[in-house]
């Protein structure tokens, strides 16, 4: 081997560890293929893998499929998470998971994928609870196993959805969907972009700003009562600025969002956009 070959190779950390956390944490290269291990810990027979199509492309989807069917388990594929994930992405994956019977869910991917799936697993069980709803019954337990670092989505039960119809971010979660294992496979990131692979800066800056560039009907409204012009060079918004309709399931919490607590709750607005 030359030495320019050899100074380019990936050298990865070859620590195992496992941190008895909520949640659990697998770290190591090959945690990946512990995934079944996992998913038979938890009692169940037939899961639900969440990711996105950019990802099973690179080949990692079909690595994780392999070693759940080399364990006799049954996997359903929701790949459809886009990069901005919505609560109608949330509704159609858990209605498809309610359809299938899977008992526990597998979030692959970066933060997107984590979200949807937090909102999936507690769909599955909550199909009539909406926003300012509190949370009837337990989410379906989860298992996340993040392809890049940063985000942290796979420490928390916790994630941001868009609402397209409020033109809103909204929360969701619940204690109940906090990732069981966390499982960290250093190997996924390898072959990443750099950016991608370094921890992402703070994203409460990028949320918060999101509403002034697509377009918040609060910020139009605020507006066309002041009677100020759009700042020059600002563009016209993606989502027209339509009232918010309170009457729809997912926004109906915005009349209440000034309580002090939303713990328990599935959906609720988020403060910074509305």
């Amino acid at each position: 081997m030359t030495a320019a070959h050899e100074s380019s190779e990936t050298h990865l950390c070859a620590a195992q560890f496992a941190l008895p956390s909520s949640p659990a944490v697998d770290f190591g290269v090959g945690a990946l293929q512990r995934v079944p291990e996992h998913l038979s810990a938890l009692g169940v027979s037939r899961a639900f893998l969440v990711t996105d199509r950019g990802l099973r492309s690179t080949g990692i989807v079909d690595q994780l499929l392999e070693a759940l069917a080399d364990h006799d388990l049954v996997i359903d594929t929701f790949d459809d998470v886009p990069a901005n994930p919505t609560t109608d992405i949330a509704e159609n994956a858990a209605a498809r998971l309610r359809e299938c019977g899977a008992g526990a869910l597998i979030a692959l991917g970066g933060g997107s994928s984590m979200d949807t799936a937090k909102g999936v697993a507690l769909l599955a069980t909550n199909p009539a609870d909406r926003a300012g709803d509190v949370v009837t019954n337990p989410g379906l337990p989860l298992i996340a196993v993040p392809t890049t670092s940063g985000t942290g989505a796979e420490t928390n039960g916790f994630g941001v959805l868009e609402d397209r119809v409020s033109q809103h971010k909204v929360y969701c979660g619940h204690d109940s969907v906090t990732p069981r294992v966390a499982v960290l496979d250093p190997a996924l990131t390898v072959g990443l972009p750099v950016r991608p692979r370094r921890p992402p800066e703070i994203p409460s800056p990028e949320h918060a700003r999101n509403p002034a560039v697509r377009g918040s009907p609060h910020n139009g409204r605020a507006r066309r009562q002041s009677g100020s012009p759009r700042p020059e060079g600002r563009k016209r918004a993606v989502l027209p600025e339509t009232p918010i309709p309170h009457a729809t399931p997912w926004t109906s919490f915005l009349r209440s969002r000034a309580r002090s607590t939303t713990a328990g709750r599935i959906w609720w607005m988020s403060p910074m956009t509305a």
